[in-house]
């Protein structure tokens, strides 16, 4: 679901016309709309940045901030759903075309055209992505995942032509490749086997290859190379354990701040 805000509608034209006829200095003015209007985005379409876009409506403010201020304050309150819930902001209203609803395959067509009508949202959800993650995961999760495998073998690939000492493969693989999934696994927990070939991949590229592209003795398994390096190891990730401990962090603080919103 996505919300639509009423400061992402501004049109600057109108702001504008607004402040002079409040009788805002001219420059003062000038200056406000030089703020405003140097935005610009752009749009990640299946991973390939589309912009920029230059827009010519909406506000970028500290709307929140103000809102959690005026309610310490008490000057306002948001409404629970139900006794205990937590307080929500009112005037919010769902951005329709935007929003999407995911079914099962086993729901029948007419009980999706009677949740489409009662909400409002006719459009199925996009099984792309959404803020850079799979917007559905669903049972497959080694074909959906897949997309981080093949991100990483792409930059080893470009890597592999470069006279690289063991120094620059060590900074490569902990300072890019291995950070690639690192937002992905704050979120989900991928698969054994993907976190497996992604450490395959990387060993092969640390132990390099020789000029006939035949494949080097790889003297040390990717489980001693992950060990830390006063202990003999490189330091390196562990792919699988990082993920269970970047969601165990998230567990704990769901358990250690148990009224936030997200809890």
């Amino acid at each position: 679901m996505d919300i639509s805000k009423a400061y992402d509608k501004v049109d600057w034209g109108y702001l504008k016309g607004i402040l002079l006829k409040m009788g805002f200095n001219t420059r003062w003015v000038h200056l406000i709309m030089e703020c405003v209007t140097s935005v610009r985005y752009s749009i990640l379409l299946s991973d390939q940045s589309i912009g920029p876009v230059k827009p010519h409506r909406g506000l970028r403010q500290g709307l929140s901030a103000l809102i959690r201020r005026a309610e310490a304050q008490g000057l306002m309150h948001g409404y629970k759903i139900c006794r205990g819930a937590p307080t929500e902001a009112s005037g919010q209203a769902i951005n329709f075309g935007k929003s999407g609803i995911p079914y099962s395959g086993n729901v029948h067509q007419d009980v999706k055209n009677n949740v489409s009508s009662i909400l409002g949202v006719n459009s199925p959800l996009d099984t792309g992505k959404y803020l850079g993650l799979p917007s559905l995961i669903g049972r497959r999760k080694k074909m959906v995942f897949s997309y981080i495998k093949e991100r990483i073998w792409s930059r080893i690939q470009s890597w592999k032509n470069k006279p690289l000492s063991k120094a620059g493969r060590e900074i490569l693989i902990k300072a890019v490749a291995q950070a690639i999934p690192s937002y992905c696994m704050s979120v989900f927990l991928l698969p054994v086997s993907i976190a497996k070939e992604i450490q395959r991949m990387l060993n092969s590229f640390w132990w390099g290859s020789k000029k006939d592209n035949q494949r080097c003795i790889h003297w040390l398994s990717w489980d001693r190379l992950s060990v830390r390096k006063e202990k003999g190891g490189l330091g390196f990730k562990d792919l699988y354990g990082f993920n269970l401990a970047i969601l165990g962090r998230q567990g704990w603080s769901f358990m250690a701040n148990p009224d936030t919103l997200a809890s």
